[in-house]
């Protein structure tokens, strides 16, 4: 079956947008380009950040070179940020939306990388490795200027500052292994990336691991364990602040003012016992799901600090989510509410 060599994907070419306390409104659009019989794939956008008053354009590509092989790569200017693991993209708007709070810290760079990856694939996942480099012109960005419904006074919210980060190149070797694995009802997923610059602002020499996994395990009934970890490790000199991770407020440790603890040591680990209440349905939002989790916590720069902890409890429906959070150390609690 022959593929139209350019297409207009989600509607017309408009992507999704979304919203955050640094660029305002960021309307996406562009086309679905397949060249080479297919081979090449590129996706050309202009993003319009409506608090910047900017256009920016980026093109990332994937080039296949065989069943398993091929080159995967971007270029353009974007507004980058360490935190898009916390929240989905989604979910991260209405917050900055209707509360003000942004769970997630940015600056602005002209970004240039590319990779060639390796993909084994099994009947239990996959597994893929990459290795390629980047290079980034990198600057910092003001916040807060963008509307919210609420929020204004609060230090966690529209009008928390945006940190400073080291303006200037950084240019780096880049590693990635990524592996999705299912083993009858439990599921494994993992990502390792390392990055080793050779050209940074103020020629800093580290290397910094980043890991994300998350494990789901079955436990009797419909019950689970679910348990998560996102990590930032930095050998060497102290990297910049745009390799910075941070941590605080909900969905990570909600008892903490958003993103104020950080640093380029970073470890966070979440267990969860979730209890699917399938006895109960209600009209429109389905059956609760109840939780019992446990989150712990640390960032520093140079070195991790001592770790913070919340336990608590959650309550999910299809479209949202309440939870109760209270730190075991200082008795400070917190209630949450977030979309599924």
């Amino acid at each position: 079956e022959k593929t139209d060599i350019v297409s207009l994907p989600a509607v017309f070419g408009f992507r999704v947008p979304s919203y955050d306390r640094v660029e305002g409104l960021s309307v996406v659009w562009g086309p679905h380009l397949s060249l080479i019989g297919d081979r090449l794939q590129l996706d050309p956008t202009a993003t319009y950040r409506s608090d910047l008053g900017a256009f920016d354009a980026s093109t990332p590509l994937d080039l296949r070179l065989g069943d398993d092989w091929s080159i995967a790569g971007s270029a353009g200017r974007t507004t980058p940020t360490n935190d898009g693991w916390i929240e989905s993209s989604l979910v991260n708007s209405v917050a900055v939306l209707f509360v003000g709070h942004d769970y997630r810290n940015y600056w602005r760079a002209d970004r240039i990388q590319g990779s060639l990856v390796r993909s084994v694939d099994s009947e239990a996942g996959q597994l893929a490795l990459s290795a390629g480099a980047l290079t980034e012109r990198d600057w910092s960005v003001h916040a807060g200027g963008p509307w919210s419904l609420t929020g204004y006074g609060s230090r966690n919210g529209i009008t928390r500052p945006n940190p400073t980060i080291e303006h200037g190149r950084l240019s780096s070797v880049i590693g990635r292994a990524a592996a999705t694995y299912s083993l009858g009802a439990a599921k494994l997923d993992a990502a390792v990336f390392v990055e080793h610059p050779f050209d940074a602002p103020r020629d800093e020499r580290f290397t910094q691991t980043t890991v994300d996994a998350s494990l789901d395990l079955p436990t009797v009934a419909s019950q689970r364990v679910i348990l998560r970890t996102h990590d930032v490790l930095t050998a060497g000199d102290t990297a910049p602040p745009q390799r910075f991770g941070y941590l605080g407020g909900a969905n990570t440790l909600p008892t903490f003012d958003v993103l104020s603890l950080g640093g380029d040591h970073l470890v966070y680990i979440r267990a969860a016992y979730v209890i699917p209440i399938r006895a109960i349905k209600i009209k429109l939002i389905g059956s609760p799901t109840i939780s019992i989790h446990d989150a712990l916590g640390a960032a520093g720069v140079g070195r991790l600090p001592r770790f913070e902890q919340n336990i608590g409890g959650r309550l999910d429906f299809s479209l949202f989510w309440v939870s109760y959070d209270v730190d075991p150390r200082s008795h400070r609690d917190a209630v949450s509410v977030g979309l599924n």
